[in-house]
């Protein structure tokens, strides 16, 4: 909270109580509320909790080292422990029990040393507060998470949007044929099809084109009667006409530039079917976290490379800096993608940017490998450098193996 920690949250392997450790007493948010430089009854009561139970601790190992007076010392032996059921976290409907045990090594003994005192109440409403309320933001801001996955479906032929976009179904991509198919926002289907048909970005050669008409239903008895109105000699016009509502259709489809032809959205090649999500997912997504796997699945090498830019693109605050909340995170096999951002990093760096393409600075960007270790998952962080290089040696499977082949 304010770029500070308040406290760290670890679950032992032995059993499901979490433990809060290292809290930070002289938190802002602990600190005295008329007074910042006074010490609060909230940091002196942890105070003297964790100083009594690093007391009791060094008691029972018959340590003769005396009292421990300091602070930084006698802060790591107190553990304060969660109760939860089913999950690592607390509940967030109701305040999670939270009781003040002295730490024994991994595991918090038995006796508790915090009673039912109102201080002690009011200790645990305000560490409740301070637990509960950034989990709480951060659940909000997780469950409005867009995640397009890995495999994106075609639209069927007689395909219906849905009234309203659920956040859902974009892990499928179906969710962006729906905001193409309702038309609402038509900033949205511009800038779709320039970045999808301009020779700059990805160049696809195609673009959409949404086409609403009337339905206008047409019985075989009309038709009988019409047939028989133009044989007696009687004009169709003379016919009254009957307003009626009839109901509005959507046709879309894809126009080929190069061939000159219109296919729909159900017809196109499998690898544009994959892109197009993506593409509409970050052309609409201007806040919040969006998450997407495999981007080059079924991908031109070149539209790979160009994927690249369209990240860059979203990543890069625009002039009104309505982008400014916006987190991507990407997981990919492409060397191609990666190579495009580094390439822009380097150009932005040398002021050999070309026009029409957007820069990214090496702090605004996070590669990260995860490979396997010898026990567990491995996770490397790969600094990159102001000249679009890598600080950190690159794991194998990348980059290296492409060299091999070439030399």
């Amino acid at each position: 909270m304010n770029e500070e920690p308040i406290v760290e949250i670890v679950s032992p392997l032995k059993n499901r109580t979490r433990q809060l450790l290292k809290i930070h007493y002289e938190h802002e948010t602990n600190r005295h509320p008329y007074n910042r430089n006074r010490e609060s009854p909230f940091e002196r009561r942890m105070r003297e909790l964790a100083k009594d139970a690093a007391n009791s601790l060094i008691s029972d190992k018959k340590n003769n080292a005396g009292t421990v007076d300091d602070v930084q010392v006698y802060a790591d032996f107190l553990c304060l422990t969660v109760e939860t059921k089913r999950d690592a976290m607390p509940f967030f409907e109701v305040h999670p029990n939270i009781q003040f045990r002295p730490l024994d090594g991994d595991a918090c003994s038995e006796d508790c040393l915090a009673g039912e005192s109102v201080v002690d109440r009011v200790l645990c409403g305000i560490l409740n507060e301070q637990i509960r309320g950034p989990l709480t933001i951060a659940r909000h801001y997780l469950s409005e998470m867009k995640y397009i996955g890995p495999v994106r479906n075609v639209p069927p032929r007689e395909f219906s949007p849905r009234a309203t976009v659920d956040v859902d179904r974009w892990e499928d991509g179906l969710a962006a044929w729906d905001l193409i198919y309702k038309g609402d926002d038509a900033d949205l289907i511009d800038n779709v099809n320039r970045w999808l048909s301009d020779e700059n970005k990805l160049n696809t050669g195609y673009r959409f084109r949404r086409e609403v008409f009337e339905e206008v239903p047409r019985s075989v008895d009309d038709e009988a009667v019409m047939e028989e109105a133009a044989g007696n000699g009687i004009d169709s016009g003379e016919f009254p006409s009957i307003p009626v509502d009839n109901p509005i259709g959507t046709r879309v489809s894809l126009h080929d530039r190069v061939n000159d032809v219109r296919v729909t959205p159900h017809d196109i090649g499998f690898g544009l079917s994959q892109l197009i999500p993506i593409v509409v997912g970050i052309l609409n997504n201007h806040h919040g976290l969006m998450v997407i796997e495999e981007p080059e699945f079924h991908l031109h090498p070149v539209i790979q490379v160009a994927i690249g830019d369209l990240f860059i693109h979203s990543a890069r605050k625009d002039s009104t800096n309505r982008n400014k909340d916006r987190l991507l995170i990407v997981e990919t096999h492409s060397e191609h993608v990666i190579l495009r951002i580094l390439r822009r990093i380097t150009e932005a760096d040398e002021g050999e940017l070309p026009s029409n393409f957007c820069g990214i600075d090496p702090e605004d960007l996070s590669v990260t490998h995860v490979g396997k270790g010898d026990e567990f998952t491995r996770i490397r962080r790969l600094r990159v450098t102001r000249q679009g290089g890598f600080l950190d040696h690159w794991p194998e499977g990348f980059f290296e193996e492409r060299c091999a082949e070439l030399f």
